[in-house]
């Protein structure tokens, strides 16, 4: 795929927009409930793991001229000083299984590796095999079964940059 894209930090103002990517991925939410709505989405805005600073949340568009193609909540330093965390990825349905993903993963990854970052992490709800295929696809090696926040089973992964 080649598509060129933009990268934004996104805000209150983009919750129409972020709403629309949400529920063009509807599998997801089966996953990770409940159903997206705006409060949801304002939610993941400021949503941040206890003791972590608000400077250290980037929540990114990623857009062709106007259309948000996808979205990353991405925490720097954590879980610690050498770490970033992917909170959510998410890919517009129109623009899934065509390499548009793994192309921003691998641009991100590079910009965090040249901010000095060793490792990435994330979590995959368990059962939830096409998040486990795109993320063992990009490099990540499950490292732990785990109980998250809202009680449901995942598995935390990380990859070296």
């Amino acid at each position: 795929m080649n598509i060129t894209y933009s990268i934004k930090e996104l805000g209150i103002k983009d919750c129409d927009s972020i709403l629309s990517l949400y529920r063009s991925n509807p599998q997801y939410f089966e996953y990770y409930p409940p159903q997206p709505t705006i409060d949801t989405v304002k939610d993941d805005l400021v949503a941040l793991p206890n003791n972590v600073d608000i400077a250290n949340k980037h929540y990114l568009g990623f857009y062709d001229e106007e259309n948000l193609l996808g979205i990353i909540d991405l925490i720097t330093k954590y879980p610690d000083e050498q770490t970033c965390f992917i909170g959510l990825f998410m890919i517009d349905s129109k623009y899934q299984n065509k390499g548009l993903g793994s192309k921003i993963i691998e641009d991100i990854f590079v910009i965090l590796k040249n901010k000095k970052y060793e490792y990435v992490k994330l979590a995959y709800i368990l059962g939830n095999e096409r998040a486990k295929a795109f993320w063992e696809k990009n490099g990540f090696v499950p490292i732990e079964e785990r109980i998250s926040n809202e009680q449901l089973k995942v598995m935390l992964c990380v990859r070296k940059l």
